[in-house]
């Protein structure tokens, strides 16, 4: 049996450690879009602690576009070392059994077993600055 186009990215992104929710079934990737070549992967950062929902919204008002896990995976596989920097947040999300909506943070530890590591986080917290937000940008000419 051959791996999913899904499969295939994830291990792209040599991850040590992914959390078993994030998963093809919760996180599907996203069709292509007819203009998908017009857009490319940014990362948006934000001066102050940020709520992870609301943010969702500003960074659609700010004209941007959410980045999907296909996106998010084939941007951290091209960029593996900037997740070691500082964490990278996909802008995708999955509504968690347990309640709530949740997001996929691209991380680095502070353990070397955990290097890379892929984990699902609450959208009811805040974020601190340190991190990027995975956003769909129109290119810039």
């Amino acid at each position: 049996m051959s791996n999913s186009l899904w499969q295939t990215l994830l291990a792209a992104c040599r991850q040590v450690w992914v959390d078993p929710d994030f998963n093809e079934e919760n996180f599907p990737l996203e069709p292509v879009a007819p203009d998908e070549d017009e857009w490319e992967v940014h990362e948006r950062h934000f001066e102050k602690k940020v709520f992870g929902e609301k943010t969702f919204r500003r960074l659609e008002e700010m004209g941007y576009r959410l980045c999907g896990p296909r996106w998010a995976m084939q941007y951290i596989a091209e960029h593996p070392d900037l997740q070691l920097n500082h964490p990278l947040i996909a802008t995708a999300r999955w509504w968690h059994p347990c309640g709530f909506w949740c997001a996929p943070i691209f991380g680095g530890g502070h353990v070397p077993v955990f290097e890379r590591n892929l984990v699902l986080l609450s959208l009811a917290r805040r974020f601190g600055p340190r991190g990027g937000w995975l956003v769909l940008r129109r290119k810039q000419k």
